[in-house]
């Protein structure tokens, strides 16, 4: 009993027992819990960046995106201006369109390598042997274009998921 009050001492948690000999012993714990409000954690804040030259697609993404609160959302509209973004910010997840104006998704891929990103590739134009040529670089999915929000929704948040546990 010696080395139970000392724990509870040290957790600051009070014990008051109340006994009727031969009867019954009625221990009470008492414990102070924080207003759930302050014990709430901050969910990671996670920054997404999404290569596209197509600007109807950005702005998909954009609207798609304001789902998605633990997320901040940067756009390039070229690799070279992509390639900057991820070298000047801590990008978590890149979401990447294939067929580029100045470089293919492809090199991009390979020019980032040493970082730790999940890669999301949005294509229209790709064949199946290129997608597994994507797999074998590093790709975390693949999603054909045109999609719908469903779709983008089911492959993206089991890679915000995996971030942020």
């Amino acid at each position: 009993m010696f080395y139970s009050k000392k724990l509870l001492d040290l957790m600051k948690i009070q014990i008051k027992c109340e006994s009727n000999p031969n009867e019954y012993t009625t221990f009470k714990l008492y414990l102070k819990i924080k207003n759930k409000k302050e014990n709430i954690t901050q969910k990671k804040t996670l920054n997404v960046l999404y290569i596209e030259d197509t600007q109807t697609f950005i702005i998909l993404m954009k609207k798609y995106m304001k789902d998605f609160q633990n997320c901040n959302l940067y756009t390039a509209s070229c690799g070279k201006d992509g390639l900057d973004i991820i070298n000047n910010k801590d990008i978590d997840i890149l979401i990447l369109d294939i067929g580029l104006p100045d470089i293919s998704g492809f090199e991009i891929i390979d020019k980032i390598k040493h970082k730790n990103l999940k890669i999301l590739v949005l294509s229209a134009s790709i064949r199946n042997s290129d997608v597994d040529i994507l797999y074998k670089k590093g790709i975390t999915q693949y999603l054909h274009k045109p999609f719908i929000k469903k779709d983008f929704e089911n492959i993206l948040k089991p890679i915000i998921n995996s971030l942020i546990s």
